[in-house]
């Protein structure tokens, strides 16, 4: 999950999925989410790839997936 905030939109908390096979369904991870954690901790919504962008080093690259938010 990546926090950013954003002036006119407040604070913004999107969690990034990647999938194999179908896409899951967003509303149920959502649903999921809100079971388990605090509502602070709930993304406004999930975003999925068929694969998470990775660093050299086969690290999670955060900086893509921050670029990938802004769009």
């Amino acid at each position: 999950m990546l926090f950013r905030s954003d002036p006119s939109a407040g604070h913004l908390l999107r969690a990034f999925c990647a999938f194999d096979e179908e896409v899951p369904v967003e509303a149920e991870i959502l649903t999921a989410m809100r079971e388990k954690l605090p509502s602070a901790a709930v993304p406004v919504a999930v975003v999925f790839l068929q694969e998470l962008p990775k660093t050299p080093n086969g690290k999670i690259d955060r900086r893509k997936l921050a670029d990938l938010q802004l769009s």
